[in-house]
């Protein structure tokens, strides 16, 4: 039992003594380098503090060194979207940046020329849509005015076809008129003048006749008288009588030769004005034969001015859906261009602003 004893409580002050050392490692890990420090740093403290603690129950913590290379839990490569030479660098090794720092800068001279180039290419390519624009609207408004001008002349070339339709007609009528009435009223008149004159002269050389014949009669009377009084068969007085009858017959044929000398110019005038009535029925008639062909004539031009016109407006209609889809193609490839030439001036923008690289994150 004693024996048995003595090394319970020997086994159990080896316990307690192994439990004492070990709340001494702890301590001696967990104060030892304030002390350390404290002891290294004597010169500017004088003083040195002790702290006493109280040994007591705690966690045990045991502490391993290892040798090996530290790895990051997560990695961001960061590459440059351009190529070219770095001009700056705005961060150095170890430092700690937030999303959006810059990093670094590439070289942007060459990109801020071509950049430039491409913008003074869209500004023309963008003039370009407008002048397109401008000139296939002014084409247009050329087309539609010189629509409205043909529709125009061809409604004047209408008009000139009816009005010359319209005066020839009226003149081939007037014309056509006056030649009936010449034929007609005219003619039929100066032919009766004629008639008229003819028969007065034939009465006119009949009483020519007549009054000759009793000039004749009267004159035998007068010498028969005058032999008679010679041997005073008869008186003076009637011999005087018979003498009367000669004056008045030869009188009256004289009268008788001046009404058929009258008959005669009245004849000549009236065959000289049918004569005439004639020939001006013929020149009329001439005169409207030419003025039918130069109606035709004149006609024949209006309709000719009117088909040409009405050909030169369908025409015209005919090329304002050409002209609009020329116009739009125009302004369609002045447009692409355009395009091309804002997407190369966006990504050469784009390729300006990856110059300046920054921190995708913290």
């Amino acid at each position: 039992m004693n024996r048995g004893g003595w090394r319970w409580d020997r086994m159990g002050g080896r316990a307690v003594t192994l439990i004492v050392i070990v709340l001494v490692l702890i301590a001696a890990a967990i104060y030892g380098p304030k002390a350390l420090t404290r002891l290294l740093d004597k010169d500017d403290e004088p003083t040195m503090h002790v702290q006493i603690e109280t040994v007591q129950l705690g966690r045990f913590v045991a502490r391993i060194g290892e040798r090996g290379d530290l790895e990051a839990l997560e990695e961001v490569e960061i590459k440059s979207d351009v190529s070219g030479v770095v001009r700056e660098l705005y961060v150095e090794d170890g430092d700690e940046v937030k999303q959006g720092d810059p990093l670094f800068r590439i070289d942007d001279e060459y990109i801020a020329q071509r950049l430039k180039a491409a913008e003074a290419e869209y500004d023309v390519a963008k003039g370009n849509v407008e002048q397109t624009r401008i000139g296939a609207s002014q084409e247009m408004q050329r087309i539609e005015s010189g629509i409205e001008s043909a529709r125009k002349a061809f409604a004047l070339a209408d008009a000139s076809l009816t009005s010359v339709t319209a005066l020839a007609e009226r003149q081939v009528f007037e014309l056509e008129s006056s030649v009936q009435r010449l034929k007609t009223d005219t003619l039929e008149t100066r032919t009766a003048d004629v008639e008229r004159a003819a028969l007065a002269l034939s009465k006119a050389r009949l009483q020519v006749a007549s009054a000759r014949v009793a000039l004749t009669l009267a004159e035998s009377e007068v010498k028969r008288s005058e032999q008679l009084l010679a041997k005073k068969y008869v008186s003076q007085s009637q011999y005087e009588t018979e003498l009367a009858r000669v004056e008045s017959a030869n009188a009256t044929h004289q009268a008788a030769v001046a009404d058929e000398t009258l008959a005669e110019l009245d004849q000549k005038s009236a065959q000289r004005a049918l004569t005439q009535l004639t020939v001006e029925i013929i020149e009329n008639g001439e005169s409207l034969s030419k003025l039918k062909a130069s109606v035709e004539a004149q006609r024949a031009e209006a309709l000719i001015q009117l088909e040409q016109r009405r050909s030169e407006l369908q025409d015209l209609l005919a090329s304002v859906e050409d002209q609009k889809r020329r116009g739009e193609i125009s302004v369609a490839g002045a447009e692409k261009n355009m395009e091309r030439s804002l997407t190369e001036l966006t990504r050469l923008q784009q390729e300006l602003g990856w110059t300046l690289k920054r921190a995708p994150r913290d």
